[in-house]
């Protein structure tokens, strides 16, 4: 039913206002002249005297039972200045035996009549009349019951009730809820906005009735994977021509979402062809003979997504229109329409010829006609323009016309009836939740023949909680099943019904498998036909062909039909070369099916590697590889042909080397007799090549030296550009066993042997050897000691070596009945004293002895210090904790006071582990990250100190 608006302003005495409606029925039905609603409008002067009135819109005065009254309530100042007052207004019905109010404030008819309904504000007040008609729902459903919507974007769905007169009305004033409103919002009318990813549901309430919307915003991980594409290949367009095209976003997960209306579409050559635009398809208009490409853009939130398509434009001319239906040719060449029953329906393509001999569809292009609306209905626009449905027996005149040409037949709607009716075999029965379905209903007339009624019949589901159906709009019979369960789909037509139960499974996909499953090989030209069927959960299989988003690797090569097409699954071989086939649905996708457009023993030929990330100024060689019939692989690089599509990026040297010119992304591309192969190509910052390291460290065992005092370093790079190494970063390449780097810089002699030092900068790495001399043994023996103060004593001492250090660290045995090592260090008093130092007693050592004369004391390596592990026992605490001993290589016992902070460098399997050790006098407490193994029993760790706990062990 159309709806009707009116509005009503107020001024000092009574107004009426009566308007006639009237429906049309679709179909089986014919024009009947529906109930008269006859508004009469009161109003009352402004008890706030300031010349204020009202005005009521009242949006569809003929309502059915079970629907609410919408009305907006308008205060009018007398400045003219209109404020929206409608929820602040007081509505009242006069008669709630027809219309009742209920207790959220809503209007709801419940009985056929009509009723007065009151609003009043501040003193001011208005009356209208609303009829009530005598029509009552038979189901409610939404003609978009599934959809899929980007972030922060909007589609309208619109609410129908089917009535007792076999006709529909649309609901516009609904009661939705709503399970998650963070993710997706419903107005009144119908409108969804997207907020976020996830599933949202909506359910519309009228009367008894309930309709279930699902509304999937895909997530940024669905979207990364998205490509833009086009249901149009390779256009072909004579001059006075015209096309249609659409874009879809496919997604990851293999959903399919219609874009068109939100692309932005752009040709390269402005003066060749331009869009016009309606939302639903984009046309292609040509203006001038040559080849260009369309382009088609759409941003969804952070991504952006792009798609080319090359355009041909000839000179062609048009000759002529034919309009035409499943066609048959008679003997005089004169092509001649079957007749179509009253009730059922089919579909008219309009032909176009051009003096080139090429032909186009123009169906959508054309304006059509008819002169009998009492015949048939005709329908003109839409995604269903062509279509024609029989109203009565008779004959009506239809005409197709583009510009000058005009094309027009006789069409003729006999009188034969209807025999049976019944809903498609071929369809499935069993469905998957969440997985619509097209389901089609077939009529059988009594003369034999069959048409298809699908978009006459009215389509039910007996519990719309386990399914819904379309009925009455642009896709009806579409089932969306909700829940599992069991439900029957009924179709109504011409009095006749028919019912098929279907039942709706929680098996989901758990593969998806095509048929054929081996390699194709087609010749330019031809068609095949590939099937795909879902493997469930539940061990059966479902042929999802027309269900899942088909994909083409490279459709220049071979062209296949996804699910926006009319032959999904259908492939064209169309150049030499080789490519692939896949499906997607749900995240899941099949494997790729191999086709071969064959040319000669070549079958494939592929560019190796499959990407490449070029530093600047570097060349590269890229190969091709050719695969014969026999199975036998070719390099073919000298005889191919390359191409850059940026040379000022990546320039092409021949044979397949290249040479990165500047910062970019580009493809390379391969052409070996037809069989092409492109692969993406980054040129990137210049890298390190080669780091130049100049002079010599010497070291010795327990000595330290800062690496930078003796090596200096210089980076050059790939586009000949270099870079003095002011710091570097140094590492030891066996930080166990010889050397050890500490502080970034600090080269620490562990024990005598050859080893590497490695210098890194910008992820190059460079070995340089390095020699660990024996260590300094130097023989200490005190001379004289005399106490300065409390842990302090002044010592000379004789030794055959120069100290050259003004800090040594020493060790020295105490003297008492269980003796165990003292630490301390020698400080140099002056610069002039070569055997002169203060003696300094580290107080957390444990022991007061110091040296006495004649005594020697060892001088100590630096910070970091090898020891055996030995007694290697689980912690009480747990596995992710060990305790053990630590030995020196002369097997003595690593004694000391105190708690002492450090850190562990441990080698097991092959791998380097790290840690932290909290020593408590002579246990070392050692905590292990997940994963980590323990030091091996008699393995070597290197221990790095890194507090002064043992008397300043690690200064330099």
């Amino acid at each position: 039913m159309d709806t009707d608006t009116s509005t009503l302003e107020i001024p000092q005495k009574n107004t009426k206002r009566c308007q006639h409606s009237a429906l049309k029925n679709w179909v089986f039905i014919t024009l009947a002249l529906l109930s008269v609603g006859c508004n009469q409008d009161t109003q009352t002067n402004s008890d706030i005297n300031d010349g204020s009135s009202l005005a009521i819109e009242v949006i569809d005065d003929n309502l059915i039972i079970g629907e609410h009254a919408t009305l907006q309530v308008t205060l009018i100042r007398p400045s003219g200045e209109r404020s929206d007052i409608s929820n602040m207004a007081t509505l009242q019905s006069g008669n709630p035996s027809v219309i009742q109010k209920q207790d959220g404030g809503k209007l709801m008819a419940i009985d056929t009549g009509s009723a007065e309904l009151d609003a009043s504000y501040r003193g001011l007040s208005a009356t209208v009349s609303v009829s009530v008609q005598p029509f009552i729902a038979k189901s409610l459903f939404i003609d978009t019951p599934q959809i899929h919507l980007l972030p922060s974007n909007s589609k309208q769905v619109n609410v129908f009730a089917y009535l007792n007169n076999h006709t529909k009305k649309q609901i516009g004033n609904i009661e939705w809820e709503s399970d998650n409103t963070n993710i997706a919002t419903i107005q009144t009318d119908g409108t969804v906005t997207a907020k976020r990813s996830g599933i949202a549901r909506f359910q519309a309430h009228l009367a008894n009735y309930t309709a279930e919307l699902i509304v999937d915003v895909p997530d940024d991980e669905n979207l990364s994977g998205a490509r833009l594409t086009l249901d149009s290949t390779n256009i072909n367009l004579p001059q006075e021509g015209t096309m249609f095209v659409r874009s879809y976003l496919e997604l990851d997960s293999g959903a399919v979402i219609d874009t068109t209306d939100i692309t932005q579409w752009l040709a390269e050559d402005t003066e060749l062809l331009h869009f016009d635009t309606d939302g639903q398809r984009a046309q292609i208009i040509p203006d001038n003979v040559g080849a260009t490409e369309i382009i088609a853009n759409i941003d969804v939130g952070k991504h952006a997504f792009s798609t080319r398509q090359p355009v041909t434009i000839s000179p062609g001319k048009l000759k002529d229109v034919l309009i035409s239906a499943n066609a048959t040719t008679s003997d005089l060449g004169v092509q001649s329409i079957p007749s179509l029953p009253a009730g059922a329906s089919t579909t008219l393509t309009a032909t176009a010829y051009f003096d080139s001999g090429k032909t186009m569809d123009f169906t959508r292009a054309v304006k059509w006609k008819t002169d009998d609306d009492d015949t048939i209905q005709l329908v003109s626009d839409g995604e269903n323009v062509g279509t024609v449905v029989g109203l009565a027996p008779g004959t009506a005149k239809i005409t197709a016309s583009l510009n000058a040409t005009v094309a027009e037949t006789d069409f003729q709607v006999s009188n034969t009836q209807v025999k049976t009716i019944h809903i498609a075999t071929d369809i499935p029965a069993t469905m998957l939740k969440g997985l619509p379905w097209q389901y089609s209903a077939i009529a059988e007339f009594d003369d034999g023949t069959e048409a298809d009624i699908s978009q006459q019949a009215a389509w039910f589901s007996s519990d719309s909680d386990i399914a819904t159906v379309n009925t009455f709009q642009e896709n009806p019979g579409f089932v969306v099943p909700l829940r599992s369960g069991e439900t029957d789909i009924e179709i109504q037509f011409a009095g006749i019904s028919a019912k098929r139960s279907i039942t709706v499974t929680d098996a989901y996909i758990t593969g998806i498998e095509l048929t054929p499953n081996d390699n194709l090989q087609l010749n330019p030209g031809e068609f095949t036909n590939i099937e795909a069927h879902a493997n469930l959960s539940n061990e059966s299989t479902l042929n999802i062909t027309k269900a899942v988003n088909w994909r083409s690797s490279d459709p220049a090569i071979i062209s296949v039909q996804s699910v926006y097409n009319d032959h999904p699954g259908e492939v064209e071989a169309k150049t030499p070369g080789n490519a692939s086939i896949s499906v997607f649905m749900n995240y899941i996708g099949s494997k790729n099916l191999p086709v071969t457009v064959a040319f000669g023993d070549v079958i494939s030929v592929s560019i190796s590697p499959s990407t490449a990330i070029i530093p600047l100024g570097s060349e590269f060689k890229f190969e091709a590889i050719a695969e014969l019939k026999s199975g036998n692989k070719q390099d073919v690089s000298a005889e191919t042909e390359w191409l850059s599509d940026d040379p000022d990026t990546l320039e092409v040297l021949g044979e397949g080397m290249t040479k990165a010119i500047n910062l970019g992304n580009t493809h390379i591309h391969a052409n070996y007799h037809g069989f092409v192969d492109s692969k993406d190509a980054q040129v990137t910052d210049a890298v390190v090549e080669q780091i130049e390291v100049s002079g010599t460290l010497e070291l010795r065992a327990g000595g330290s030296e800062k690496i930078s005092d003796y090596l200096t370093a210089k980076a050059i790079f790939t586009d000949g550009s270099f870079v003095d190494l002011d710091d570097p970063q140094w590492t030891a390449s066996d930080p166990t066993m010889s050397l050890a780097v500490v502080d970034g810089g600090i080269a620490l002699g562990i024990s005598p042997g050859e080893t590497e030092i490695a210098i890194t900068y910008n992820a190059y790495t460079e070995y340089i050897p390095i020699t660990i001399d024996e260590p300094l043994q130097a023989d200490i023996q005190i001379k004289t000691i005399e106490e300065v103060e409390k842990d302090r004593h002044l010592v000379t001492f004789e030794t055959p070596v120069l100290l050259d250090r003004d800090t040594l660290f020493v060790q020295w045995a105490s003297n008492h009945d269980k003796p165990w090592l003292v630490n301390g260090r020698l400080e140099k008093i002056s610069t002039h004293s070569f055997n002169q130092y203060h003696l300094v007693r580290s107080p957390e050592t444990g022991s007061k002895a110091m040296p006495v004369n004649g005594m020697s004391i060892d001088i100590l390596p630096n910070c970091s210090r090898k020891f055996i592990v030995k007694d290697v026992n689980p912690h009480e605490d747990g596995d992710n904790r060990v305790k053990f001993n630590m030995y020196t290589d002369d097997d003595s016992r690593w004694f000391r006071a105190g708690a002492i902070n450090f850190d562990i460098t441990w080698e097991r399997d092959g791998k380097l582990y790290f840690g932290h050790i909290n020593s408590g006098w002579s246990l070392a407490e050692l905590y292990l990250e997940e994963g980590q193994p323990a030091p091996a029993e008699n393995s070597v760790i290197l221990a790095t100190f890194k507090e002064d706990k043992i008397g300043n062990l690690c200064s330099f």
